[in-house]
């Protein structure tokens, strides 16, 4: 279980970035812990096929409830992120990938919720599942606040959850009114990521500056000399503008109640999945 509110200064101590874990570039320009809040300013990187983003992870088995109240702001104090340049920050599950000698963008299978700006109109959530190098995204209309954003497994089955500040819970996927585009034709539907392991890579991911940049210099989306190339560099030239905020990450076990067993969450109604996985759960 985590329950970590940032309050100390040693609050990253069980904590590692995944360019670390995995052997490639830091392509975090600033953290810092103050004022109760985790700041993460990313350089340059985005997660879609084989690129990488900063990743701050531990690890944890089994089904999960995981939790984060998060705000994107530009670098410019109280400014929204610009809205042309992809930025997010996030939650994420991961299926821990090789090393960086060995890798290729087929071991990246992951799961995310994010919030901040996509690459044509501000602000927006993001929901993302990457199957063996391929990624699959919705993005849905929001405002710009803090987010508390939830990513709940129940085996080979993730539901996205999300509230923003002063409104009710919502299961993402079911905000059918607020859905902006599909990549990929991901389905409207709760998340399904069949090969996934019990033991998972999860934490706080942020990204910035896809279109402007990264679109730009590494072209070929699921190309792998052009993954490579990119996750071995730290790019401090480009157009980054996010300043991420994070007020509190908190995981712990989840069980799903004995009525949902052999059901598909798919079949079961906002109301019902709300009433297990929104207000009552911390």
């Amino acid at each position: 279980m985590i329950d970590e509110g940032f309050d100390s200064p040693d609050a990253l101590k069980d904590w590692r970035w995944l360019s670390d874990v995995e052997g490639w570039a830091d392509q975090v320009a600033k953290v810092s812990v103050a004022g109760g809040e985790l700041l993460i300013e990313p350089y340059t990187s985005y997660w879609l096929a084989g690129f990488h983003a900063p990743f701050l992870m531990q690890e944890f088995e089994g089904d999960f409830v995981m939790t984060a109240r998060v705000k994107a702001e530009g670098l410019k104090p109280g400014s929204a992120p610009r809205s042309y340049s992809d930025t997010y920050i996030g939650i994420m599950a991961r299926q821990a990938a090789p090393k960086a000698a060995d890798w290729k963008p087929s071991d990246e299978n992951h799961v995310w919720l994010a919030m901040g700006a996509d690459g044509t109109e501000s602000p927006s959530i993001s929901v993302m599942r990457s199957v063996s190098g391929n990624s699959q995204q919705l993005v849905y209309a929001t405002r710009q606040a803090w987010h508390e954003l939830r990513l709940v497994r129940i085996g080979s089955t993730f539901v996205a959850l999300h509230r923003v500040e002063g409104k009710p819970w919502r299961v993402t996927q079911r905000d059918t009114q607020s859905l902006r585009f599909t990549w990929q034709k991901m389905s409207e539907r709760d998340m399904t990521h069949p090969g996934l392991p019990s033991r998972l890579q999860v934490g706080i991911t942020a990204t910035t500056d896809f279109l402007p940049t990264m679109q730009q210099r590494f072209a070929g989306l699921s190309d792998e000399p052009a993954a490579r190339e990119f996750n071995l560099l730290t790019v401090r030239d480009g157009k980054r503008d996010l300043r991420a905020h994070i007020d509190y990450f908190r995981l712990a076990r989840f069980q799903a109640p004995e009525r949902w067993v052999g059901k598909d969450t798919n079949s079961l109604s906002e109301a019902e999945l709300l009433s297990a996985l929104g207000e009552s759960l911390r």
